[in-house]
């Protein structure tokens, strides 16, 4: 399991976060998919073996939002812990 921070445009409001986790809940591999405190930026945790983050990306194009780019990879396997918010 891969756990990645993605930036995504347009998500205003409580409705429109919820619109983007489900794009992303909906994708098959992907375990888990948390909001941040800042509006703009989601969490999720995927299995690499059965998605891909261009897969997540395309997921999110066809719900109607963008991603500005990938954030450093949240700690786990193959990444950095993430606590220097690099």
């Amino acid at each position: 399991m891969q756990t990645q921070a993605l930036t995504i445009t347009a998500m205003e409001g409580p409705r429109t976060v919820n619109a983007a986790l489900q794009a992303l809940r909906a994708v098959s591999g992907v375990a888990e998919a948390l909001s941040s405190p800042r509006a703009d930026v989601v969490t999720i945790r995927f299995d690499q073996e059965r998605t891909s983050l261009q897969e997540v990306r395309a997921a999110l194009v066809a719900a109607g939002y963008e991603t500005l780019g990938l954030n450093v990879p949240v700690g786990g396997e193959g990444s950095c812990c993430g606590s220097c918010g690099g």
